[in-house]
């Protein structure tokens, strides 16, 4: 492939642009093997303490899955409305993208 002399700026760009990225997600990888290690520790702990089957694990799974409606592995953060303006926001918002009114935090998780 063949680049003019003053592409030569974007090819690096690019190619940094490339390395960051693979050093994020080798470091995201690195977070989400670290934290599966701690869930299956904390559940081992929870079925010693507690007696609690794999069986419960996997329902209460399903049962956390599907309260945003669907069933695909995954958790949606809530909407709520903006108690100033009415708009919608997302659950992780701590102020209204729209007047900045600060929002009340539903859950821990979000």
């Amino acid at each position: 492939m063949d680049f003019k002399a003053d592409d030569s700026g974007d090819v690096v760009k690019a190619r940094a642009d490339l390395d960051r990225a693979g050093s994020e997600l080798e470091r995201l990888r690195i977070d989400l093997d670290r934290l599966s290690l701690v869930c299956r520790a904390m559940y081992s702990l929870l079925q010693e303490s507690a007696g609690l089957t794999e069986q419960d694990l996997l329902r209460r799974v399903d049962e956390i899955d599907g309260q945003d409606g669907q069933l695909n592995g995954r958790v949606r953060a809530a909407v709520q409305p903006c108690p100033e303006c009415g708009r919608a926001c997302g659950a992780r918002q701590r102020h209204c993208l729209y007047c900045q009114h600060p929002l009340e935090r539903l859950s821990a998780f979000d």
